[in-house]
Order: C-alpha cells, then sequence, then structure tokens
C-alpha cells in the first residue's frame, strides 16, 4: 500500500470515528435514556373500534 493510500485509509477512519461521535451525540440529545412517552387518551369511539376488532378477532369469539 502507497503512503497516499495509507493517508488516504487515515482521513477516512477519522471522518468515520467524527460521524459517529456526532451521530451518537444527535441520538442522544433526541432520544434520551430516560424518556418516557405516554399514549395519549382515546375517543369512546376509538376504545369501541379497538374492543370491537379485537374481539372479532379473538378465535374464541369466532366459534359463538
Amino acid at each position: 500500500m502507497s503512503e497516499a493510500e495509507q493517508d488516504l485509509d487515515i482521513a477516512i477512519g477519522r471522518y468515520a470515528e467524527l460521524l459517529a461521535s456526532n451521530l451518537h451525540a444527535q441520538r442522544a440529545s433526541h432520544f434520551p435514556p430516560d424518556a418516557k412517552k405516554v399514549m395519549r387518551s382515546l375517543t369512546s369511539g376509538e376504545a369501541a373500534e379497538f374492543v370491537n376488532g379485537g374481539v372479532k378477532s379473538c378465535h374464541w369469539a369466532a366459534q359463538k
């Protein structure tokens, strides 16, 4: 491997480390380890649709 190729490999390696570091920092700022999501409240219509859809797909409900 020529000196130019070695220099290029070193430069690419440094850029890769820098990119990985920046991506890690960005992920940590957008998705902190203690982040929590709260499920929004459902309307009565949404809840009924969810329950009805779930019951229809149950094996025991289909046998009745």
